[in-house]
């Protein structure tokens, strides 16, 4: 997992996305997050369709052998929902990726305004 990190959004807004790339040496899918921050974390996907942007739940990311699956905006990305407190810029939030094959990993993701 590299450059994993949380949009910084205003106090007052409850949903964010994070971002990350991810990589693997076998064939697995990325099927679960969990953080102690939100409410819940669903996988999403932005496509643009008509000349509108839209966004959709989706059950998992592929995972193929040695090609990144890059996790960004206006792309595939994580939405977390509910947000428990306000984020602060700099720190870093837990996130557990749990996968079809392989065991669940914990990975910190630092909260930036990009």
């Amino acid at each position: 997992v590299r450059d994993a990190w949380v949009r910084l959004l205003p106090p007052s807004v409850k949903t964010t996305a994070a971002y990350l790339t991810l990589s693997s040496t076998q064939l697995d899918r990325l099927i679960a997050v969990e953080s102690s921050i939100a409410e819940k974390v669903e996988m999403h996907e932005s496509v643009m369709e008509n000349g509108m942007m839209s966004m959709s739940q989706i059950p998992s990311v592929l995972l193929t052998e040695n090609v990144d699956a890059r996790l960004s905006p206006q792309g595939k990305h994580l939405m977390m929902i509910g947000l428990k407190r306000p984020l602060v810029k700099g720190e870093s939030i837990e996130l557990k990726l749990k996968f079809e094959k392989n065991d669940a990993l914990i990975v910190n993701a630092i909260v930036e305004q990009r």
